[in-house]
């Protein structure tokens, strides 16, 4: 298997005002059913001092959790929590059926090919999930590289007009390396039959 099952230890923090301080978290790691789909490995870590900003960092095709933390670890954001889930290992018809770490399937490369909404969409509702019981007053940000770029921007776009309250997640960054955004030629028709999903 490419994911390592690791037990998970949860740093108790106490809330001494509005905005939470907290001393460096080591590296947490468990594995998770978030309303959805499994995730094989979730790995956490930071902030260092004040807590402005968590961001869900969401890998690449075939990649796992560690390979978003080191990234992100590379980064050098003290204030910044972390959460950094594994895709669920799955079939991938573009590699002859061939199972890896993945959100979502692909068939092809093109501006034509089929999106596999259905995975797309119990993906974004359990990584929206990851951020439910985030401080209110924390920055919500969501990005990733390759297949996690387009699971990413999808999301992002997707609470613009969906009105599923689980997908509210409201983010303030969206980053895409490398990525693409899925179910691109809908976007502005479903924005439209949405009222106030410009505003978002």
């Amino acid at each position: 298997s490419l994911v390592q099952n690791k037990s998970f230890q949860k740093n108790k923090i106490k809330d001494s005002s509005e905005t939470r301080t907290y001393s460096y978290q080591s590296m947490a790691s468990t594995s998770r059913n978030v309303r959805g789909i499994k995730f094989e490995d979730v790995l956490s870590f930071g902030p260092i001092g004040t807590h402005k900003a968590t961001i869900v960092w969401l890998h690449d095709i075939g990649e796992t959790s560690a390979n978003s933390t080191r990234f992100a670890r590379q980064m050098g954001l003290k204030n910044i929590k972390w959460i950094c889930p594994t895709a669920p290992t799955r079939p991938i018809t573009i590699l002859g059926g061939m199972e890896t770490n993945a959100w979502f399937d692909i068939a092809e490369i093109s501006e034509n090919m089929q999106d596999d909404e259905g995975s797309l969409n119990h993906a974004a509702l359990s990584i929206a999930n990851l951020l439910s019981e985030e401080p209110p007053n924390i920055m919500i940000g969501i990005g990733g590289t390759g297949l996690g770029a387009a699971q990413a921007l999808y999301l992002a776009s997707k609470g613009c007009y969906d009105t599923n309250q689980r997908l509210q997640i409201n983010p303030r960054v969206v980053i895409g390396l490398n990525g693409w955004l899925p179910v691109w030629r809908s976007l502005q028709n479903n924005i439209a039959s949405n009222p106030g999903g410009r505003d978002r």
